[in-house]
């Protein structure tokens, strides 16, 4: 996926290995830095820091706090689908409630 500055994004998690219950974080994409070690790490801003202060990237001021993510990390980062993320745990969970004796 091709990411877009100041565009809305959403990480979702789940916090139970059968994925029922989805935890979600919404994000701005603010740009690509490199680490230290020179890899590229897309910097994703928390809503209400940028929303205040702008891009962490581009203003040094106010709440600074953002998710640095590898390649790796990447997979959780979604657009608009996020939707999807939660009727699927939705699904997961009536299925196992109705697996239950």
């Amino acid at each position: 996926m091709k990411y877009k500055e100041g565009e809305v994004y959403y990480q979702v998690t789940y916090v139970d290995p059968a994925m029922c219950y989805p935890k979600i974080e919404t994000f701005v994409f603010v740009g690509v830095t490199h680490s230290e070690g020179g890899q590229d790490v897309w910097c994703f801003q928390y809503t209400d820091g940028y929303a205040k202060f702008g891009s962490v990237l581009k203003n040094k001021d106010g709440d600074r706090r953002a998710f640095l993510a590898t390649k790796s990390d990447l997979e959780e980062m979604i657009d608009r689908h996020a939707l999807d993320s939660l009727l699927k745990a939705a699904t997961m969970r009536r299925k196992k409630k109705n697996e239950r004796p």
